[in-house]
């Protein structure tokens, strides 16, 4: 008797993992996609408060609505990805239940996708899932409230600031031949050294890599090569930490100017003056806007030949 009684338990447990094994390969296997047509060429999210966000793509560049300001690539990327393959993990309601799941008007994402005009796909972005990265979602205007892969809420609730590209240059520090530094009209802790700034002029000797001063303001002479590279490199890519207004006024002088040549091609970047305790509005000859630049930056870029 007892011998049955455990095969039988032995039976039962064997029968409870098939059928575990059947609930789990049934959903993986319910999954279904859903692929774009065509590739997108505009972007358009309207917010909750009816307020929409555009974003056309111009030759290989995408720009964020009227005033056409260039978009960050990668970003942009991101959501054409989100947007190209949406996996449908389950229909939760068939009901319209939009206020449980956030789908309604009040607090929905609307989220529009075309090419040449032609609407592709829209999706309706609600609440995220308790589950990791599962949205809740309307598609392509059915009614029913689907469980989708992917965090779509903070994938698309963004601001044209946030998704401006931020570069303003982006070189190899190996093009970089020859830089020009101005400072000698900023503030003596602009670099957090307590001394004054003077002006000075590096470049590469020859077609090696040793930098050698050239006399501007003292004497010339050969520079620690190592040193001079890494400082380089920690200047060859500039990102705005944010942008000005663009009715932001600008003084005749700025506080200074560092100008990289990096494969022919000079550079110029203005420091105009310091707006608070932590940033710099700045300028440059790679932007049509005027930016910030976090105190850090700037101290990294106003250097003197005496640190190297």
């Amino acid at each position: 008797m007892k011998t049955r009684k455990i095969l039988l338990l032995a039976a039962i447990a064997v029968l409870a993992c098939v059928y575990a094994a059947q609930l789990v390969f049934s959903r993986s296997g319910s999954v279904k996609e859903l692929k774009l047509a065509d590739e997108p060429d505009s972007i358009s999210i309207v917010g909750p408060g009816g307020e929409a966000l555009t974003l056309a793509k111009e030759g290989r560049r995408w720009l964020i609505g009227e005033k056409k300001y260039p978009a960050d690539q990668a970003k942009v990327e991101a959501m054409l990805k989100a947007l190209s393959n949406i996996k449908i993990l389950e229909t939760v309601s068939a009901s319209g239940d939009s206020d449980r799941y956030g789908l309604e008007e009040a607090s929905r994402l609307v989220i529009t996708v075309s090419k040449g005009g032609k609407v592709l796909r829209t999706i309706c972005a609600g609440k995220a899932s308790s589950a990791s990265n599962q949205s809740y979602a309307y598609v392509d205007g059915e009614k029913d409230v689907l469980l989708v892969a992917g965090k779509l809420r903070s994938e698309f609730d963004k601001t044209a600031e946030s998704l401006r590209d931020r570069t303003i240059w982006n070189v190899k520090g190996e093009s970089v031949t020859r830089v020009d530094s101005d400072f000698s009209r900023s503030p003596r802790d602009i670099a957090g050294s307590g001394t004054r700034r003077i002006p000075f002029l590096i470049e590469k000797a020859g077609e090696g890599v040793t930098w050698k001063e050239v006399a501007v303001h003292g004497a010339s002479g050969e520079l620690d090569t190592t040193k001079v590279s890494a400082w380089v490199d920690s200047i060859a890519s500039i990102r705005a930490d944010s942008f000005a207004p663009e009715v932001t006024p600008t003084p005749a002088q700025n506080l200074g100017t560092i100008t990289l040549t990096a494969s022919g091609k000079a550079m110029t970047l203005s420091i105009v003056r310091k707006e608070g305790d932590t940033k710099y509005l700045c300028a440059s000859s790679e932007s049509p806007y005027l930016f910030y630049l976090q105190a850090g930056t700037v101290a990294r870029l106003a250097k003197a030949p005496r640190e190297f």
